[in-house]
């Protein structure tokens, strides 16, 4: 009897400390901000891969809570691909109920090779935001082309965090491993792959460009290429 009565104490004890463990975990990480986190979801990603980045943002307290919150709600199926501005002060629950709520978002995609002045006046033609704003926040190299589907009336500055923030996402490691084997910061990686993206007339021609590129400036030679003189005057040679 002494045993199951130690059992039974251990069980209750397991059973409060796992229910404060679960409760911390859903409450906000930061109850007294209203500063907004742009969030993404693609299209195909499933939960855990969405559970980790929310993790990564700092949205949320514990992964396994989150996962809890959402079977509890039954809303697994109903989270919806697109881009959401989040805050640290909301709770789990809070979080979750907002990425099932069906956006209007618009579609834009930005083509690879721009520089951030073509991009800037894709935005401003979609969403009415200034492009000299645009192109005073925004980093060369920095904004990944890609088909974004943006939420209504964006700032230029949350355009540009979702495009900063899907470069980081691709941005991979087998890309610094080979940034750091070939002694490039990644500004210089970023740099070196804008000027490849301008000089290549087709896709084939990348490689051989950047190998050319890469030795000159490990000789520390001038580059000698049309894209350096584009995006230092903001136009193309045939405009």
């Amino acid at each position: 009897m002494k045993k199951i009565h130690i059992l039974f104490l251990i069980l209750i004890f397991i059973g409060i400390a796992s229910l404060t463990i679960y409760r911390e975990g859903t409450l906000p990480v930061q109850k007294n901000t209203d500063e907004e986190i742009s969030f993404v979801i693609e299209p195909g990603e499933n939960l855990d891969t969405i559970i980790n980045n929310l993790s990564k943002n700092d949205l949320i307290r514990s992964r396994l809570a989150f996962y809890l919150v959402v079977k509890q709600l039954g809303i697994e199926r109903e989270i919806q691909a697109g881009q959401y501005q989040l805050k640290q002060s909301m709770s789990a629950s809070e979080i979750a109920s907002k990425l099932t709520v069906g956006r209007s978002d618009t579609e834009v995609t930005v083509p690879e090779g721009l520089r951030k002045e073509e991009i800037a006046e894709i935005m401003s033609n979609k969403f009415g935001i200034s492009e000299t704003e645009f192109n005073q926040l925004a980093k060369e190299g920095h904004l990944f082309p890609e088909t974004y589907q943006i939420s209504s009336n964006p700032t230029a500055e949350q355009i540009i965090e979702v495009m900063e923030n899907t470069f980081d996402q691709r941005y991979t490691t087998d890309i610094t491993a080979a940034a750091e084997a070939n002694k490039l910061s990644k500004d210089e990686v970023v740099v070196l792959a804008s000027i490849v993206e301008r000089e290549a007339k087709y896709p084939e021609d990348r490689s051989e460009i950047a190998s050319i590129l890469l030795r000159r400036y490990r000789e520390d030679h001038p580059l000698q290429i049309d894209a350096t003189v584009q995006y230092a005057l903001g136009y193309q040679a045939n405009e």
